[in-house]
This record gives C-alpha cells, structure tokens and sequence, in this order.
C-alpha cells in the first residue's frame, strides 16, 4: 500500500510542471498585449463613432440645402413661419454638435 501511495505521489510530482523563468517572463508581455488589444477595440469604438457622427453631419447637411421643408405641412397647406424658423434653428444646432 506504501509503495502504491509513493508511487501515486511521484506520478502527481511530475505531471504538475514547475513554473520556469520563461513562464514569468511571459506574464508582463501577456499584460501589455492585453493592454495593446484594449487599445485597439477603444480606437475601433471612437473611429466607428467618428463614422456615424460624419454620415449623420452629411445627411443634415444635404436636408440642410435641398428645396424641401424642414416641417411637415399636409398637400395645400402654408406652413407656420415659426415652426420652419424653429426647424431650421434646432438643424443649424445640430450640425453645430457634429462639428
């Protein structure tokens, strides 16, 4: 029964591998690549919002300079000269906040 545990102990010994020098010097490599991934995935975050924020920019911009209003009027309608002006000043602003 001796000989069995003993064995057992030895076999258990060697199957858990003893951390080397080379396994240490991994670790701040392991933390700085971690760190240059977290990096990357931040900067494809911004660029894609940076994206958004330009197509929102050029679509204000075109209803900006085409022929059409700002509000919605029914077919045979005037519209209300303060709620264009109020349309067309809440656009100016918002092309503000995407510059």
């Amino acid at each position: 029964m001796r000989l069995i545990t003993f064995a057992l102990l030895m076999f258990l010994s060697t199957a858990v591998p003893a951390q080397s020098p080379a396994a240490e010097a991994d670790t701040p490599l392991k933390r700085a690549e971690a760190a240059l991934l977290a990096v990357r995935e931040e900067q494809q975050a911004v660029y894609q919002q940076f994206q958004m924020i330009q197509a929102l920019r050029q679509l204000e911009m075109q209803n900006a300079t085409s022929a059409s209003s700002p509000v919605y009027v029914p077919e045979g309608q005037i519209p209300n000269y303060d709620d264009v002006a109020r349309a067309r000043n809440e656009q100016q602003n918002r092309l503000k906040s995407y510059a």
